[in-house]
């Protein structure tokens, strides 16, 4: 056989190391260990990630409990309670759909429409806070005005703590 030149109008052949190279789609990359191995890592930081938010909310309403008192406290769950609420019907599974579009995107290597993903779900997400926020504060001033002259134990001798949250009732005649 004997060695002739290629046409000049071939494409140059490349030596074909893998799959991707010959024209077979190429093998995914799986981690060391597997993927159930992987799944139960990143499961085991989601729970430790679960439960040191937990604690910190715990400790942290623990403090808040202490300063405002009992009376205060219920106001406070009020507005943690509407504000939970209020995330839930402004976020729509937003933050769900990103992430698994954006994985998507991610594994094609498409980082041009990863972009134009993120920057729309931001803007969106951006719009939708500042309707959540509208909503929230048309509700809970209103409502967060009726109190009964007294105001939380750390406060008491504050000037202007009673006048700038509650609403002085006229004594009863």
């Amino acid at each position: 056989m004997t060695d002739t030149p290629p046409p000049a109008d071939a494409p140059a052949a490349l030596p074909a190391t893998d799959g991707a190279a010959a024209g077979k789609p190429a093998a995914p990359v799986t981690p060391v260990g597997g993927v159930g191995v992987t799944i139960a890592k990143n499961s085991i930081w989601l729970l430790l990630d679960t439960f040191a938010g937990m604690g910190a909310s715990f400790y942290c309403s623990i403090l808040v409990a202490r300063q405002l008192g009992p009376d205060f406290m219920g106001h406070y769950n009020f507005v943690l309670v509407f504000a939970s609420v209020l995330r839930m019907l402004t976020e729509v599974a937003i933050p769900v759909t990103v992430r698994k579009f954006a994985a998507e995107l991610m594994g094609r290597g498409d980082y041009v429409m990863l972009k134009t993903l993120v920057r729309s779900a931001l803007r969106l997400q951006g719009k939708l806070a500042v309707v959540g926020v509208s909503a929230g504060l048309i509700f809970v001033f209103p409502h967060s005005r009726r109190c009964e002259g007294t105001s939380p134990p750390r406060t008491r001798g504050v000037p202007g703590w009673e006048s700038a949250t509650c609403r002085r009732r006229s004594p009863p005649r």
